[in-house]
């Protein structure tokens, strides 16, 4: 998994650095300083962090088309790993909208509590304040997981690393 995600940001961010390319157009030259930043593009902790976040909070927005470009926007602003806030944003996908969409709904019709219902607007404020929640309560529960899961794995590397034998 691993290999396959170097091979992908290797191949993407070659590509998009081109020289020519970036000759050509002067709004590549302008956002190519700042997207094709190599920190955003390799699998280090903190940005993969960010990403993570960022991909998780955008996927909670209502399925607007585009949520991937909005979290590559964000996470270019924010310093995220680029890639992982793409991937991320694939969480809300046509197989889980609906089920997002009622937990959302849930979420913000418990918070504004059955006495306050308001037949005009009430599913669309119900929806919107749980997503809002949703996002709040995903994007830092996602960012300590990748710290956590990266603290496992150095563990489990160092762990089962064999050792060499001393002479």
């Amino acid at each position: 998994m691993r290999r396959r995600y170097k091979k992908f940001a290797r191949m993407t961010y070659r590509f998009l650095r081109n020289p020519k390319r970036r000759r050509n157009n002067r709004l590549h030259g302008w956002v190519g300083s700042r997207v094709l930043n190599r920190h955003l593009w390799k699998p280090e902790r903190h940005p993969v962090a960010i990403g993570l976040a960022i991909g998780l909070a955008v996927a909670m927005l209502p399925p607007i088309p585009v949520q991937m470009l909005l979290a590559v926007i964000i996470a270019v602003f924010l310093r995220g790993n680029i890639p992982m806030a793409a991937i991320a944003c694939w969480v809300s996908n046509p197989v889980t909208w609906a089920p997002i969409f009622w937990l959302q709904w849930s979420i913000g019709d418990w918070v504004l509590s059955p006495g306050s219902f308001h037949a005009k607007f009430h599913t669309l404020r119900c929806t919107a304040l749980g997503a809002v929640a949703m996002a709040i309560v995903l994007a830092p529960l996602g960012y300590f997981f990748i710290y956590l899961l990266w603290d496992v794995f150095g563990w489990l590397a160092r762990r089962f690393t064999p050792m060499e034998k001393a002479k």
